[in-house]
């Protein structure tokens, strides 16, 4: 069995570069929605994880319906815009209290990054392999010419 040709490389990388916009854009409305839509109730950062890398999170305190939670948010930055003792709004899912931001911290799960880092390493390195085959093709062709 032959492999894909170099044009069919660059469609699928074209097209799992499509699907890793698509995603992100996703991921990045869902925590959008929530500042919209969300209940907002006041906290207090009571812990900062600094991380060599991010993500790095903190941990805020906030009540719900007289409940007291604690919740780790994670922050796309190294270190988070946040200190312990800073006052916060905390936005909530009222279906679901552990599902929670601050205006600063959008708190998008880590299985999030995962998936959108494979469409986009798959489809760059396919849409590079594609592309270079093309080019190498048309120039043999030239040559041989």
């Amino acid at each position: 069995m032959r492999p894909p040709g170099r044009a069919v490389e660059l469609v699928a990388g074209t097209s799992l570069l499509g699907v890793f916009v698509a995603s992100a854009g996703l991921v990045l409305d869902a925590g959008d929605e929530l500042l919209r839509t969300g209940a907002r109730v006041p906290g207090v950062v009571v812990r900062v994880h600094e991380a060599t890398r991010p993500p790095s999170s903190v941990d805020v305190r906030f009540t719900v319906d007289g409940v007291e939670r604690v919740r780790t948010l994670l922050s796309d930055d190294r270190v988070p815009p946040h200190r312990v003792g800073d006052r916060v709004t905390v936005f909530h899912d009222p279906a679901d209290p552990d599902r929670v931001r601050t205006e600063e911290v959008a708190n998008d799960p880590l299985w999030s990054t995962a998936l959108l880092a494979v469409p986009l390493l798959l489809g760059g390195l396919l849409v590079v392999r594609g592309c270079s085959g093309l080019f190498d093709r048309r120039r043999a062709t030239r040559r041989r010419r």
